[in-house]
C-alpha cells in the first residue's frame, strides 16, 4: 500500500518502519499511563481510535504525507490496545493469570493470522490494496463492541453485588 498507493520507493520503507515503530511506542506509554487509571473507558476510547484511524487510512493512503501520519496513528492506536486488553483479560482470570495470559497472546496470534488471510482475500477480490484497511476498521469496530457489552456486563454484575 505504501509504494503503490502512496508512491513511497521501495527505499522508504525502513523510515517507514520507523515512523510506525514510534506509533508503538507511543501507544504502550499512552496505554500505560491511562489504562491503569480507568481501564475500561481506556478501552473504549482506544478501540473507536482503532477504527477511526483505520478508516481515515483508507483515504490518506493516496498521499504520501497524510500516509505517513496515518502510519504513525496506526501503530499508536494498533498497539495502545495491547496492554489495555492484556490488563482486562488479567483482571477477569485472577485465578490463573497464566494461562490467561498464554490464551490471549495466542489469541494474538490467531488475530494477525485472521487478518493477514482477510486482507489477502479483500485485495484479491479486487478490492484494492486499501481495502484491508476497510476490513480493519470493522473487525476494530466490532471489538469496540464487544468491549462495550462486557463493560455492561461487568456493570450489572455490581449492581446485581450492590443490591
Amino acid at each position: 500500500m505504501m509504494t503503490t498507493v502512496a508512491g513511497f520507493s521501495g527505499s522508504s520503507m525502513t523510515a517507514l518502519l520507523v515512523v510506525f515503530g514510534l506509533g508503538m511506542a507511543a501507544g504502550n506509554l499512552v496505554a500505560g499511563r491511562y489504562a491503569g487509571r480507568r481501564l475500561m473507558p481506556s478501552l473504549y476510547v482506544f478501540l473507536a481510535g482503532l477504527t477511526i484511524v483505520l478508516t481515515l487510512f483508507v483515504m490518506t493512503a493516496h498521499s504520501k504525507v497524510l500516509a505517513a501520519c496515518t502510519l504513525f496513528l496506526l501503530g499508536l492506536f494498533g498497539f495502545v490496545t495491547v496492554p489495555a486488553l492484556q490488563m482486562r483479560i488479567l483482571d477477569k482470570a485472577a485465578g490463573a493469570p497464566t494461562l490467561a495470559s498464554a490464551l490471549n497472546l495466542s489469541a494474538f496470534n490467531i488475530a494477525n493470522a485472521l487478518g493477514a488471510f482477510l486482507g489477502g482475500t479483500v485485495i484479491r477480490a479486487g478490492f484494492g490494496y486499501t481495502g484491508p484497511n476497510a476490513i480493519g476498521a470493522v473487525l476494530a469496530a466490532t471489538g469496540l463492541a464487544l468491549a462495550i457489552c462486557s463493560g455492561l456486563v461487568d456493570a450489572r454484575a455490581k449492581e446485581a453485588i450492590a443490591r
